[in-house]
């Protein structure tokens, strides 16, 4: 792995003025389907994914992942500009990773040949006519 994660840690009044700055600049995750609320992430960033968000200075980006049991749980990628995975990848492996789960759309990554796996639990639910067959909510969609 690369050094340069940065931890966050949201008691650090340091790091949620960083935070605010990313937030207040983002760009949606993913060109198909992406949430653009700026107090729903915030939110998120302070309560939900306050143990698993990351900063990579270098890629001006923050990560939000956990790794559990050789699997790396990304759940958000909060930039004005979205890196490609090939960048973001060297910072946050482990060499016993054996799975990436994403939790949105990966368009925006540069990564093809991924599979749709169902997650199970608190999910929201669709009625209606979706345009998509197979629909990823972004974490950070969740209220």
């Amino acid at each position: 792995p690369l050094t340069g994660l940065k931890k966050f840690s949201i008691v650090d009044q340091s790091h949620i003025s960083i935070i605010k700055k990313y937030v207040e600049s983002r760009v949606p995750i993913s060109n198909k389907f992406g949430v653009y609320n700026k107090d729903l992430l915030g939110f998120h960033s302070l309560y939900t994914l306050k143990d698993c968000l990351y900063e990579i200075p270098k890629l001006e980006c923050l990560v939000a992942f956990k790794r559990k049991n050789k699997k790396i749980k990304i759940f958000e990628i909060v930039s004005s500009t979205i890196p490609k995975f090939e960048e973001i990848y060297p910072y946050i492996s482990d060499d016993r990773d054996e799975l990436i789960e994403f939790h949105f759309f990966t368009d925006k990554l540069g990564i093809s040949g991924t599979s749709f796996s169902p997650i199970t639990g608190n999910n929201p639910m669709v009625r209606g006519v979706s345009p998509w067959e197979r629909v990823v909510f972004p974490f950070t969609s969740r209220a």
